[in-house]
């Protein structure tokens, strides 16, 4: 237990830094960003889903690598991951070298949200999924390229729901501290608006 004293201090960074999973295995965080995508089931059913991208970059001794992994914190079994080495790369057909693939896959993904001739689907097929960029032509769609993806194991499922939700509650706590660092500052100035606005507050989150 805190005391009345005592002041609540959350840094984000150094809590992502010292409890994500794939960190704490050599991983860097690259990318870290959620964005609405049409998700495409096998009975044809679109759903228009926030989805939590993650992007890791990763070197061993032998190799670099790229991690991508999809989220729905509305969905904790919704989680999806591709590993990309040289090898799956070299498979893709694109016409950059393989240590830019990490900057133009973020690229990409934020042009998608910009630029309506781009468009970017994410269709799954039980375990298995495609996350497919294409471009608006005049007479067509294109497509640009696509990344293969597979469910993420119950293991993986277990470690990032822990991870995600002790991020979640202490972001809350954070907030609860600034606001009643506000509120305090309101008190001392105009005691019946801050006991207005707090009573505002416990109407609205019921």
């Amino acid at each position: 237990m805190r005391g009345k004293s005592e002041e609540f201090v959350f840094d984000q960074e150094e809590y992502i830094n010292e409890n994500n999973p794939r960190i704490s295995n050599g991983y860097e965080l690259i990318f870290c960003k959620e964005i609405n995508l049409s998700v495409i089931y096998e009975n044809e059913n679109t759903e228009k889903m926030l989805i939590l991208i993650h992007i890791y970059s990763k070197q061993t001794e032998s190799e670099k690598e790229f991690l991508v992994e999809f989220f729905n914190d509305e969905d904790i079994k919704f989680m999806f991951s591709s590993v990309i080495n040289p090898s799956v790369f070299r498979s893709l057909g694109l016409k950059i070298a393989f240590e830019e693939f990490g900057a133009s896959l973020i690229q990409l993904l934020e042009q998608t949200m910009t630029e309506s001739n781009l468009v970017v689907s994410f269709k799954v097929s039980g375990e298995n999924a495609e996350l497919v960029f294409s471009q608006k032509l005049k007479l067509r769609v294109a497509e640009l390229f696509s990344l293969n993806f597979q469910s993420a194991t119950q293991q993986d499922i277990v470690e990032f729901t822990q991870y995600r939700y002790k991020l979640f509650l202490l972001e809350v706590i954070n907030m609860n501290e600034s606001l009643s660092k506000i509120l305090s500052k309101i008190d001392a100035k105009n005691p019946s608006l801050g006991d207005h606005l707090r009573k505002h507050m416990k109407n609205y989150s019921k």
